[in-house]
């Protein structure tokens, strides 16, 4: 085929070319976006990201059930104090945030501590046996369930396993778990 001859098929070419390549970049720069019904797995490093996109874009509600997090104040740029700090933005913003936390762990005190001087509905909680959960409710309909607690060896050194779950239908079981913790 004589391209010179055919300028229209090489505008369609490179055309369709920009496309994919807006695509490949809209999707590996943008935050996550997350179809009806999707499963996303988020292991390793990736937590920290993903799960402060997830709750920098929360417009109704996040409701927080978490084994561990280990607030250590004089760590302002941890991951961990800015996943706290994401929380309260997003109390700020008018979301309706609420946490739950283990009493066991040490270090959940000072989260907690932390969540509700900056008028973040946060408290320990006490019963047989442990809170072992790592859930977190984003607007009724994203679920992110896992093994990452809130501290610095969970988000930036362990091997972890999560995944984000776009459907209401589970949001809403995981809702209920959520009453029933938090009593």
């Amino acid at each position: 085929m004589d391209f010179k001859r055919s300028p229209p098929l090489l505008i369609c070419i490179g055309f369709l070319a920009g496309i994919v390549v807006a695509e490949a970049v809209y999707y590996v720069f943008s935050p996550m976006v997350l179809a009806d019904g999707s499963v996303v797995v988020v292991t390793d490093r990736e937590y920290y990201s993903k799960v402060s996109e997830l709750l920098a874009g929360a417009q109704e509600s996040i409701h927080m059930v978490m084994f561990s997090a280990n607030y250590q104040a004089q760590y302002s740029d941890s991951s961990v104090t800015l996943l706290l700090g994401d929380l309260v933005a997003a109390r700020n913003r008018g979301v309706d945030v609420s946490v739950v936390m283990d009493s066991w762990p040490e270090g959940n005190d000072k989260a907690v501590n932390y969540l509700t001087k900056n008028n973040v509905p946060a408290r320990l909680i006490t019963f047989s046996g442990t809170t072992h959960s790592k859930l977190i409710i984003i607007d009724g309909r994203i679920v992110v369930v896992g093994s990452t607690n809130w501290s610095y060896h969970s988000i930036d050194k362990n091997h972890e396993a999560n995944v984000v779950i776009n459907d209401g239908r589970i949001a809403r079981e995981f809702e209920e778990y959520f009453s029933y913790v938090a009593g």
